[in-house]
């Protein structure tokens, strides 16, 4: 979980980039970030990959999805739902990096991060833990930054899931001409994904269970199945 100085400089920082999407906003100015998340999976460069080309490895897959957030856009304004990524996005980004994840794409209002992988000089069953620890850490997050500033500048909070699931993945570069992107494929990575249908919560596949360092569970608990997936909880 995040120290309580750690987490009060993310809330900072995420509160700073709210401002200025307020100020642009006011402004009718929609500035692109500094760099893409293109060309992120570690160890993998698109300047180094041919068309077609692919490689395997093994990542722990996170992603973290909104919950009936079509509705709630319904609900509310457009410049609402534009302030609310401002702050959900950049603070989920921040906590990703703190347990040494790479957030690799952004897909609406869901973010998909890898953890590990052939050129990570972590051991596999830490890289399994940093990303199920990573999940706790959206969880409290969610209440204690998220929802936090959202409740103090009156706009409505916001639930969101995540699923983590491990396994062999495949790296490549798709696209026509000088429009690439390298990606990510694999069981694992639809497995987390349907995970992330929760509310409030972790859930994750058998392999992380698997994984996760022995006599290192601390007060994790996993609820669930093998067919189904496995809740992490805190006991």
């Amino acid at each position: 979980m995040l120290t309580q100085i750690r987490e009060e400089e993310i809330r900072i920082e995420v509160r700073r980039i709210y401002e200025q999407a307020k100020k642009n906003l006011h402004f009718k100015e929609f500035a692109l970030s500094e760099s893409a998340l293109s060309d992120t999976i570690p160890g993998y460069h698109a300047s180094e990959l041919p068309f077609a080309a692919y490689e395997e490895d093994k990542f722990a897959v996170l992603f973290v999805d909104m919950r009936k957030s079509t509705q709630r856009a319904e609900r509310l304004r457009g410049e609402k739902t534009f302030l609310t990524m401002h702050i959900y996005l950049p603070t989920v980004i921040a906590v990703i990096r703190e347990h040494h994840g790479y957030p690799i794409d952004i897909m609406g209002d869901g973010v998909m991060a890898l953890f590990g992988g052939k050129y990570s000089k972590r051991a596999i069953s830490i890289c399994v833990q940093d990303a199920g620890l990573c999940g706790e850490s959206l969880l409290q997050v969610r209440e204690s930054i998220i929802n936090h500033i959202l409740e103090e500048e009156n706009i409505e909070a916001i639930d969101f899931g995540v699923g983590i699931d491990y396994g062999r993945v495949i790296v490549t570069k798709i696209g026509f001409k000088d429009i690439f992107d390298v990606k990510a494929f694999g069981d694992c990575i639809n497995k987390a994904s349907k995970y992330s249908s929760v509310f409030n919560e972790v859930k994750v596949g058998k392999r992380i269970k698997q994984k996760w360092p022995k006599g290192k569970t601390g007060r994790i608990r996993f609820e669930g199945t093998d067919k189904d997936g496995y809740t992490m909880q805190r006991i």
